[in-house]
């Protein structure tokens, strides 16, 4: 019951309607990193998916990180956002639309768990102390100032407890999001697959207890890491620094999730 009343408190303060920060805001940049299949370094830049299979395998495996910062003794949870921008075309392509009606409804789902497959090269404090599947939240940014061809990923947890102090410094696994090959070939295929597009790990929100005084709002690629990655090639979109969400100031990012 704890557990899903922390999760709730979390997912209220990323999604829900206007509410007072837990704690005092500190932003920090050069902070995360982006990739395919794992984090930063250990993953890659680029996603090239043929298209040609439906599945059981997933199209791609997104995977967010992050460096920790001095002073995070106490952490209950992360609530994290990813940007997308296709190339090449001006709507969001039905291969994309995976919210709630869309031509691939849920082919895209987001979790925290790294207990399973290949994930050593960076840390998994979140263990078995968080709910690891977790809802994304897919959100079409019409209004929001993005455009209609971007796409907006959203993943929040909680843990029980006083939280989790991690180490200044260290790379921590965050956000895991597997792009599904459903529906992208074949009767009932939905077009949009081969169109390049690029991913911006837009923000990290480290959540405290409001008693530890300090939540911490990273972004900005780490040094040696990248925080945007590219979807086959993506050679027709430019240059991912680009994307809408990197232009941003800090309080219409984070009025975003208020």
């Amino acid at each position: 019951m704890r557990n899903a009343l922390l999760l709730a408190g979390i997912c209220a303060l990323a999604l829900g309607p206007a509410a007072p920060a837990l704690a005092t805001d500190i932003d920090v940049t050069g902070m995360v990193n982006l990739s395919w299949n794992d984090c930063g370094a250990a993953g890659t830049a680029n996603a090239t998916f043929a298209c040609t299979t439906n599945g059981p395998a997933p199209a791609g495996l997104l995977v967010c990180s992050f460096l920790a910062p001095a002073g995070t003794t106490n952490v209950i949870g992360l609530d994290c956002s990813v940007d997308m921008v296709l190339g090449s075309v001006t709507a969001l392509e039905p291969w994309w639309q995976v919210g709630t009606g869309g031509c691939r409804a849920g082919a895209t789902t987001g979790d925290f768990d790294y207990a399973s497959g290949a994930f050593a090269s960076c840390t998994d404090y979140v263990a078995v102390n968080a709910f690891k599947h977790v809802p994304i939240y897919a959100t079409y940014p019409n209004g929001r100032g993005f455009g209609a061809n971007t796409l907006r990923f959203r993943g929040a947890f909680a843990i029980a407890g006083d939280g989790v102090a991690l180490a200044a410094g260290s790379e921590y696994y965050a956000l895991k999001i597997t792009v599904g090959a459903l529906n992208s070939t074949g009767a009932g295929s939905c077009p949009g697959c081969l169109t390049p597009a690029c991913f911006v790990l837009a923000t990290v929100h480290v959540v405290q207890p409001v008693r530890v005084g300090t939540d911490w709002w990273l972004s900005g690629q780490a040094p040696g890491g990248r925080d945007y990655v590219t979807w086959q090639a993506a050679a027709a979109v430019g240059s991912c620094a680009t994307v809408p969400a990197k232009n941003h100031t800090w309080g219409r990012i984070k009025a975003l999730y208020r």
